[in-house]
């Protein structure tokens, strides 16, 4: 993994606030894991009794991973862990924070329950939001069916999907509705939209590009062809001249 692939899945893991434990303990194990650390924060490698090269092994890689996770913690928190080692760190922070509050639980669940699809952007977003929710209510014990999850999707679809409607009621009476046969049915049709719109202004701007250039083409070539008077003027000049001559 790429340095700058390593500090983009850091950048990801929140900051502790004591509000968001569900969040960050599951980003921070991601993390740890990526990192071949996680073992020794959740206790499976335990720190070996004798002094040897296994010992400072250990204790280099659980020192990593207390920097790792101290920097992702509220700086005000800091302070009661700075001697402990990396897995009594992350006991105690579970012990403090794991637990999460009904209040917390019922917020996310009326973000969820009001939740909204626009019909002028792509849904990508909202799902990634949407998932966000659905995935820290689970971490809190709070499962809700797959069905209700994508029934609420259907839901919550404004009119400019109206045309995938009988292909999610058919699944519903077909009892195989999913949440990503949902989310694909109105991706596709968000893309569908998108490229007779590209297609249009490609043509309106080529119109514009032809109308604009003709009138400058047709000048330019009416400049550069002589005209009937010009032609007569030249032709008799030298007529002209040799008169002049006579005359003097």
């Amino acid at each position: 993994m790429s340095h700058s692939k390593t500090d983009a899945a850091y950048n990801a893991v929140p900051t502790l606030d004591g509000s968001n434990y569900s969040w960050w303990a599951q980003t921070m194990e991601l993390y740890l894991l990526s990192k071949s650390m996680w073992q020794i924060v959740d206790g499976k490698i335990t720190k070996p009794a004798s002094d040897g090269d296994s010992k400072n092994a250990w204790i280099e890689k659980s020192d990593a991973a207390k920097g790792l996770i101290l920097l992702k913690i509220r700086e005000d928190f800091r302070g009661d862990h700075m001697q402990s080692d990396a897995p009594k760190i992350w006991t105690d922070l579970k012990a403090k924070y794991g637990e999460t509050s009904d209040s917390q639980i019922f917020s996310w669940f009326c973000e969820w329950y009001k939740f909204s699809i626009p019909g002028s952007q792509s849904p990508q977003k909202e799902f990634a939001h949407w998932d966000l929710l659905v995935s820290k209510m689970a971490n809190a014990s709070v499962k809700i069916p797959e069905k209700i999850l994508a029934m609420q999707l259907v839901a919550t679809m404004p009119p400019a999907y109206a045309n995938i409607v009988p292909l999610m009621v058919a699944d519903i009476n077909k009892k195989e509705l999913t949440v990503e046969k949902v989310k694909s049915y109105m991706l596709t049709e968000w893309e569908r939209k998108q490229k007779p719109g590209k297609k249009a202004l490609a043509n309106r701007i080529s119109a514009v590009q032809r109308k604009g250039n003709a009138p400058l083409f047709h000048q330019q070539q009416k400049a550069s062809q002589p005209t009937a008077s010009s032609s007569k003027q030249r032709a008799d000049q030298p007529q002209q001249q040799q008169q002049q001559k006579k005359e003097k």
